[in-house]
């Protein structure tokens, strides 16, 4: 199903649909090109199933919080809190990429799927406009607003919302978190509450 939120414009899908291919997704954690997950994108649906095209910001801004033990990047549906959020903007080419992609973000059961508007801004490596060629999508201009798929947390955010919020996500960044992929199995909303859990009787 479909809804409209009044206050923010967001398109909210409660549950992945076949979307039109190809599409632009803006990635915001792991997922970002120099990322711990690059590999992940970048394997998605057999080559050249999702490629990067450009830098992105969001245009509002929301809360990007690290939690769980495995150090998880989460976006809060808040927008208006937090920060405008820098990031990648990528292209899908296909269904079996975004498959992939839903799958390892969990969603719609960790995740959720938003459409949210997205500055595009320079790309860090000159060859992705030669990647995006087969794209059949415009390549964004810096400056030109793209309406970008995004994952966003699924679950009860109000523990989360009191984690520092950041701007933009780097593993080796000075939270202190790095992502640590031998322990992510975090697949719902209950297990990064054990997670939580776990790292409140260590500390």
């Amino acid at each position: 199903s479909t809804t409209m939120s009044a206050s923010s414009n967001i398109i909210n899908i409660n549950e992945p649909i076949k979307p039109q291919l190809p599409l632009h997704l803006f990635v915001y954690g792991t997922l970002k090109f120099g990322q711990p997950n690059q590999h992940v994108l970048l394997g998605a649906g057999g080559e050249g199933g999702a490629v990067y095209v450009s830098g992105g910001r969001t245009l509002e801004s929301y809360p990007l919080v690290i939690s769980s033990s495995a150090n998880i990047p989460f976006l809060l549906n808040r927008p208006g809190l937090g920060h405008r959020i820098f990031g990648h903007i990528v292209c899908v080419r296909t269904l079996a990429a975004l498959s992939t992609l839903d799958e390892f973000e969990a969603c719609p059961e960790l995740y959720q799927r938003l459409s949210v508007p997205v500055e595009a801004l320079p790309a860090p490596e000159s060859d992705w406009a030669v990647k995006h060629a087969g794209c059949s999508l415009p390549v964004q201009q810096p400056g030109q607003t793209v309406f970008c798929q995004i994952y966003v947390y699924s679950g009860p955010d109000e523990k989360l919302l009191r984690l520092p919020h950041l701007a933009d996500y780097r593993s080796d960044g000075d939270h202190g978190r790095p992502y640590l992929a031998e322990v992510d199995d975090v697949a719902s909303p209950e297990q990064l509450e054990e997670h939580e859990k776990i790292d409140a009787a260590c500390s």
